[in-house]
C-alpha cells in the first residue's frame, strides 16, 4: 500500500543497571524511508520511541546516556553519532520496547 507506514522495533534488555540501547539501520529497499527521511538511522532521542512495559504501551522519547563511547560502555562498531539511549527509568533489570517508523516512499507524480 503506498504511503503505509510500519515500524521497526527491538526489545533491549539490560541485564543489570544502567542500561541503554546503540545501535545503527540500514533500509535496503529504495521505497523505504526512515522517519528522518534518509535509508540510515542512528539510535537518539528524536527519531525513536521507548515503552516500558510491552510494544502496546503508551511511548515517551527516550533519554540520552552519551554518545557512542560513553562511559560505561566503551565504544562499538556504529557511528561515533549513534547515542546510547534508554527510558528515564533506570530500574535494574528489565526490558524496554524501542520502535521507529519506517514509511513506504510515496513516488513523485508523472510529468
Amino acid at each position: 500500500m503506498t504511503g503505509s507506514t510500519t515500524f521497526l522495533q527491538v526489545v533491549a534488555i539490560d541485564q543489570g543497571t544502567p542500561g541503554a540501547f546503540l545501535g545503527e539501520f540500514t533500509l535496503s529497499d529504495t521505497g523505504y524511508r526512515f522517519a528522518n527521511g534518509t535509508q540510515q538511522l542512528l539510535t537518539n532521542t528524536v527519531d525513536w520511541t521507548v515503552r516500558e512495559e510491552s510494544f502496546g504501551d503508551a511511548g515517551q522519547s527516550p533519554v540520552s546516556r552519551g554518545v557512542n563511547g560513553a562511559s560505561p560502555w566503551g565504544t562499538r562498531s556504529v557511528s561515533s553519532s549513534a547515542e546510547w539511549i534508554w527510558s528515564s527509568d533506570l530500574s535494574g533489570s528489565c526490558a524496554r520496547y524501542f520502535s521507529t517508523p519506517i514509511m513506504q516512499a510515496v513516488p513523485e507524480p508523472a510529468t
